[in-house]
């Protein structure tokens, strides 16, 4: 009994893709900063996954689908830029909006400071962002992310530096973060 290709691409993108859906979202879900977006982010980036999935031989699949996955917030937050009529600049703090429904076990342990981390990397911007989230939250090496952003490994590490000091400077009520 000889499987079929869509068998094999289904069996292939469950055993690649699928494990790292939720880290994907979870990116998404920083760079965009909307919960409905991400949503949209992650879909189309699992359907275009999907597609190609064949193709990937050997390479890391966890930063090949995060890379899709930004590549799909980059096309987002550059139609809400031409939207405003802007350019969409990594270097541009872009506008915070809290649209989740607030947990309830998190204000009942009173946990602001996961409020406030959150609030705070919101406010980087989209270069210091997601190289600060691929790094710390998803575990990331310098090597992955510069694959997923498509940044040489200097570029990683000086963006990463400078993300946590602009993290640590909002967090401890200094300056702005950039």
């Amino acid at each position: 009994m000889a499987l079929s290709l869509k068998a094999v691409q289904d069996a292939k993108f469950k055993r690649v893709v699928m494990p790292y859906v939720e880290y994907g979202f979870n990116l998404a879900l920083s760079l965009l900063q909307n919960r409905s977006d991400a949503e949209d982010a992650i879909q189309e980036a699992s359907v275009k996954a999907y597609q190609s999935v064949w193709q990937l031989r050997g390479e890391d699949s966890r930063a090949w689908f995060l890379r899709i996955v930004r590549n799909e917030c980059m096309n987002i937050l550059r139609t809400r830029s031409q939207a405003r009529g802007k350019e969409l600049s990594f270097d541009d703090e872009i506008e915070v909006v809290d649209q989740r429904t607030p947990n309830p076990v998190e204000v009942a342990e009173g946990n602001w400071t996961r409020a406030a981390m959150n609030e705070a990397i919101g406010k980087l911007s989209i270069g210091l962002r997601e190289v600060l989230v691929l790094r710390e939250i998803e575990g990331l090496s310098y090597q992955q992310i510069a694959e997923v952003t498509g940044t040489p490994i200097g570029t990683v590490m000086s963006r990463l530096s400078r993300a946590r000091t602009a993290l640590l400077n909002q967090l401890s009520g200094g300056e702005t973060c950039p």
